[in-house]
């Protein structure tokens, strides 16, 4: 017995486990998919709120910046030092709360969850639309999403599930190690797990790869894929209305790089527009969508090379992406 706990206790190592982030991310993670950071790999204890978001500046009027990877990248070193002194020349702060593959219904969740359980009810909103959220919501989210009081959530990958943001697989592991009982009970219940997931992963692969998911950008939309985009645009922006404290929303969407090669026939802005149509708040919503094209007679110096999602270089994220939105901001303050 003493032997199979310690190595209970090494594999917990090798798993970094930290009983404090497995815990606050099985409490947040379960009606929003899955958090900014994996458990096993965050290790900021002390600012443990930053698995859901990251503040810059002290100003009194909060802005939130939110969105998938392409929001990410605002947290580079470049950015964060532009919206900073942003921040103090109009006294704001700045909610960065982006995630990795969050589209719109994920987003909706998300903004439920920061006024409701961290108080922040941002006065704009900024939300960095890809043209991978279509094939997100419609692989990753569509069998997750569900509504409880009106609201919308997105549930975790169930347990056992093969995809690349299967968190609960993780702390399943963590779980099944840390029970009580016989540690050599523990140590068996494991190694059944693992030897299932690895039979699953053998037998179904990863779905929802990039790829398949930009394959969804090549051919025009059916009917019932495109009424439910619009249906979960729709509900993201009912949402971020429901606050009066709410003045301007800001949705901005840029191509990819084979939307200017021809090689993509689906673009995410046409159904936002279809979406903005519906609506009676349209006042309040600015799209921001068009960029800089002198630069796409040299993609690279436009995208990233190789990069199959197409973000943005640093230099043009900075000078064309930015400052476009941030100049379009100060007009609203």
């Amino acid at each position: 017995e003493i032997f199979s706990k310690r190595i209970i206790f090494e594999k917990l190592q090798r798993l970094n486990y930290n009983k404090k982030i497995s815990s606050f991310y099985d409490i947040h993670y379960k009606n929003l998919h899955h958090l900014s950071t994996h458990p096993k790999d965050f290790r900021d204890v002390e600012n443990i709120n930053s698995l859901l978001f990251r503040t810059l500046g002290n100003g009194a009027t909060k802005i939130l910046i939110h969105g998938d990877s392409w929001g990410a990248q605002f947290e580079i070193k470049k950015s964060k030092k532009l919206l900073l002194k942003f921040a103090k020349k109009y006294d704001l702060q700045f909610i960065l709360a982006d995630n990795s593959s969050y589209s719109f219904s994920p987003l909706t969740a998300q903004l439920t969850k920061l006024r409701d359980d961290f108080s922040i009810f941002p006065k704009f909103i900024i939300i960095i639309v890809d043209q991978t959220d279509i094939g997100d919501e419609l692989c990753r989210y569509q069998n997750l999403r569900y509504k409880s009081n009106g609201r919308v959530y997105v549930k975790p990958d169930p347990i056992g599930t093969t995809r690349i943001y299967s968190i609960g697989n993780y702390l399943e592991q963590c779980r099944i190690l840390n029970s009580g009982g016989f540690a050599i009970k523990n140590l068996i219940d494991h190694k059944k797990f693992v030897i299932e997931l690895n039979k699953n992963v053998n037998e179904k692969g990863y779905p929802c790869t990039s790829k398949s998911i930009l394959k969804k950008l090549e051919k025009e939309i059916s009917n019932e894929d495109k009424n439910y985009i619009i249906e979960v645009i729709n509900d993201y922006t009912e949402n971020v209305f429901d606050n009066d404290n709410l003045d301007k929303l800001f949705i901005v969407t840029h191509p990819h790089r084979n939307h200017i090669t021809n090689e993509y026939r689906l673009d995410i802005k046409d159904l936002i527009l279809e979406s903005l149509n519906t609506l009676d708040n349209g006042d309040s919503i600015i799209l921001i969508d068009q960029f800089n094209f002198n630069y796409y007679s040299n993609l690279d110096s436009v995208f990233v090379a190789g990069d199959i999602t197409s973000h943005l270089n640093e230099n043009y994220f900075i000078e064309n992406f930015v400052k476009k939105i941030l100049k379009t901001l100060e007009t609203y303050l």
